[in-house]
């Protein structure tokens, strides 16, 4: 009860901030049951000194008591800024819910769900009778393809355990290989790895077969964190809620000592975790260093240690001065062109993990743990750092960002901007969305907001759905110039009607804006859909005041009788393609080869002043 008592005094002594900070550490230690709904409470409370909220909606179809592990799943998500609202089905009426338009599943309009249903009778029975595979998958099939007819939530379906008795793993991984079959045929649907879990914590120390058969849940009570924890590495990109750039520091954090105070030869490289932040490079996560220390101590470990597993053209931004470290993430922020909430802090100092999250509540910070033989494991319980498929853009993320900084040198050289914009020989290709390119499609929905009319967020379902409807034109947009392929960075959504094109989804990845790409996006539009006409609804935000700008310059009016409806009449004099821009409704052209010499370089290195 002191726990409770004193945070609440801290914040009645309007000590927000410090509050926050022993409600973090209490529920570190302690993420019971008891202590979730306090928690919850007092986060809601104090939403503003967390990683910005995102609310959805949460359904769990069940054949088991889920109810005691739904309070520490919505307190563990709470903490990483996704705040759930859970509805829960009843026993085993998952098929009747997932086909039945009106039913309370319907009703609830779910933002995800979350299955986790009973295996086959079979498993008691007959364990080799193949067809009752096949009857459980198609009809769990044909369940699944009903909701999805009226919903674009994605769907996330427990596995089975394999580790069952002797002579059913076989078949029981047999069912697990099919059942990750649908993700081809249903879109938007993932399988959530059971079977590992269980593996991973050991059977016997896993199920709990007294109260499974009394109708708890099948778990252990102190595995319960453990499976919501793991929930949430799924639920979280499932909502687009994921980081992007991985900020860490050096001393003590990447190697153990202090550079500058030691030799490099004495510096022991942490290798498993650089190797854990090597894998998330290669997953398309963006990495930056920010470090209290001199570059001239620190350079040596980056540019040829023979221990070290990153150097220095690993990482994006680097930041390595005495400025605080608030200062220094924005301003790496402001040098990749992302948001603060993209940014995850990895620093083993909990004064400075402290100091970050009271500077930038909105940036994310990993606790790393006493032990830096601990340090991987920690990046890999954050939920943020999970990614679940990968896209091409994921795969070059990098290269992407290296590209963008030759582009820049190269405007210095130019100088004049008009200049610039013809040197770069900018081609943008207008291209439907099929299934790979949609995965792309639904991820720019959720993750821009500088240049996003309504920042709505898409599923691939819904996209893929649009795609195939002949009243909607849906079109994803890829760009390239002299320096590399930019991948795919624009999506327009749209559809006729009474007359006039109505745009539903139009955004451009920060990477290409400046460029006129979206203005060439929009003619492409028009003219493809041949209309006399234009509408669209801009919802301004904290972020994407720059598209309010450019509608304003493509002639678009405001609708009179409603404040967010923008309105463009054609012919318009103010609406013309860009002249540097060669736009293209196939697939464009590899870059040139030839590119001006002396452009590559590693990142930029801010060091040395407090400025």
């Amino acid at each position: 009860m002191s726990d409770f008592a004193d945070i609440d005094a801290l914040i009645e002594s309007n000590q927000p901030a410090l509050a926050a900070s022993r409600m973090r550490c209490l529920w570190r230690e302690r993420p019971v049951l008891g202590l979730a709904n306090f928690v919850r409470g007092r986060c809601l409370r104090l939403a503003s000194h967390f990683p910005i909220l995102e609310r959805k909606r949460l359904a769990i179809l069940r054949g088991f008591t889920v109810e005691p592990l739904v309070p520490l799943l919505r307190t563990e998500a709470l903490i990483w800024g996704l705040d759930l609202e859970v509805w829960i089905g009843g026993f085993d009426t998952c098929h009747s819910e997932l086909r039945d338009a009106s039913s309370a599943l319907n009703a609830f309009q779910p933002d995800l769900v979350l299955l986790w249903i009973p295996a086959p009778e079979a498993l008691r029975d007959d364990p080799a009778d193949s067809g009752m595979q096949d009857r459980f998958v198609g009809s769990l099939r044909d369940s699944l393809r009903a909701f999805r007819g009226r919903n674009p939530a994605p769907l996330l379906a427990h596995d089975f355990d394999s580790q069952t008795a002797e002579g059913q793993a076989a078949w029981v991984s047999e069912l697990n290989s099919r059942l990750a079959r649908l993700h081809d045929a249903i879109p938007g649907f993932h399988v959530f790895p059971y079977h590992q879990l269980v593996a991973r914590h050991g059977r016997s120390q896993w199920v709990d077969h007294a109260r499974w058969e009394q109708g708890g849940p099948p778990v252990r009570s102190s595995m319960h964190i453990e499976l919501a924890r793991e929930w949430l590495k799924y639920l979280m990109p499932l909502s687009g809620r994921q980081g992007k750039v991985v900020v860490t520091d050096l001393d003590n954090t990447l190697w153990q000592g202090v550079a500058g105070e030691e030799e490099p030869a004495i510096l022991r490289p942490y290798t498993d975790l650089q190797l854990k932040l090597k894998e998330l490079r290669c997953q398309g996560f963006l990495l930056a260093i920010c470090s209290k220390n001199n570059w001239e101590d620190v350079a040596p470990m980056l540019d040829g240690h023979p221990d070290m597993v990153l150097t220095r053209s690993d990482f994006a931004a680097i930041r390595v001065n005495w400025a605080d470290k608030t200062t220094n993430l924005l301003g790496i922020a402001a040098e990749l062109n992302v948001g603060v909430d993209s940014l995850l802090l990895v620093d083993d100092s909990p004064r400075e993990r402290e100091q970050v999250r009271q500077g930038l509540p909105a940036a994310g910070v990993i606790d790393l743990p006493a032990s830096p033989s601990l340090y991987r494991h920690a990046l890999e319980q954050a939920p943020t750092l999970h990614r679940l498929e990968m896209t091409d853009e994921d795969e070059a993320r990098s290269q992407l960002y290296r590209d963008e900084e030759n582009r820049k040198d190269w405007s210095a050289r130019i100088g004049s901007l008009g200049d610039y914009l013809h040197s770069l020989d900018l081609r943008v290709c207008a291209e439907r969305a099929g299934p790979r390119a949609s995965l792309r499609a639904a991820q720019l929905t959720q993750r821009t907001n500088q240049f996003n009319l309504t920042t709505r967020r898409r599923t691939q379902a819904e996209i893929l759905e649009r795609a195939c409807d002949p009243e909607w034109v849906v079109r994803i947009y890829r760009a390239s110039d002299r320096f590399g392929d930019y991948g795919y960075v624009g999506l327009a959504m749209a559809r006729k009607a009474a007359g006039e094109l109505r745009i539903d989804t139009f955004l451009l990845s920060c990477r290409a804006m400046s460029r006129g790409i979206e203005t060439a996006m929009l003619c492409s539009l028009i003219e493809e859909s041949a209309v006399k006409r234009v509408a669209c609804h801009y919802l301004p935000t904290a972020k994407n005041a720059p598209c309010a700008d450019f509608l304003a310059r493509s002639g678009f009016a405001r609708d009179p009788e409603d404040a967010t409806r923008w309105i463009l009449d054609l012919p318009s004099d103010s609406l013309t393609a860009p002249p540097w821009i060669q736009l293209a409704s196939s697939p464009a052209p590899s870059p040139k080869d030839a590119q001006p010499a002396g452009i590559s370089k590693p990142p930029r290195v801010v060091f040395g002043t407090l400025s």
